[in-house]
């Protein structure tokens, strides 16, 4: 069994037929053990990739004791709080003896289902999920909204790399923004499938 996306009623099946081109390529390449597609509600920006979430800092010296809110990104990355009501789907595939991908149910979630504060993020560290992963997000409702983003963590041993890519539809999809990775490669993956 291939990993691949589902057609939902506001998807464009164009901008699905890129992030499942996608998905093979990476597969391919980074030959991971556990695989995690996560369909997020609606699109996302860059400023999700490398986000752990939201600390309180605290003001040594002051009198009042303040303690302020400050957006993270941390050394050891962990995953983007979304909250739970934004995730849509979820779904896990580990690698079988034979080399092919199998669905299962995962032994733990990458995205809880319950609301907590952005903070408790800040301890799931991808490296806690998989020795070595792969984690794809990706946006739905392209076709309602004619923009589309897809995020991807690769882990393997205590190494992590991210990557974001942008996408915006006019008469078809085009490579809007990229960060993390080579603009080209996404290119060329992306004029396989016209």
């Amino acid at each position: 069994m291939r990993p691949k996306t589902e057609l939902e009623p506001l998807d464009d099946p164009a901008f699905l037929r890129i992030v499942d081109t996608l998905i093979v390529d990476l597969l391919e390449t980074v030959e991971p053990e556990d695989f995690y597609l996560i369909r997020v509600d609606n699109w996302f920006d860059h400023k999700w990739l490398n986000f752990s979430g939201k600390g309180r800092v605290h003001f040594d010296g002051s009198p009042w004791k303040d303690v302020a809110l400050d957006e993270l990104s941390q050394e050891k990355l962990t995953f983007p709080p979304f909250t739970p009501k934004r995730i849509v789907t979820e779904h896990y595939f580990a690698r079988t003896t034979k080399g092919y991908f199998q669905e299962q149910a995962s032994t733990q979630r990458v995205h809880q289902w319950i609301l907590q504060h952005s903070s408790y993020n800040l301890h799931r560290r991808v490296t806690h999920f998989s020795r070595c992963g792969l984690f794809l997000w990706f946006a739905s409702l392209s076709a309602k909204n004619g923009k589309a983003s897809i995020m991807v963590y690769s882990v393997k041993a205590e190494s992590v790399s991210s990557w974001f890519a942008s996408f915006v539809r006019d008469s078809s999809w085009k490579l809007h923004c990229v960060k993390g990775t080579s603009r080209e490669w996404i290119q060329e993956l992306f004029s396989q499938n016209p």
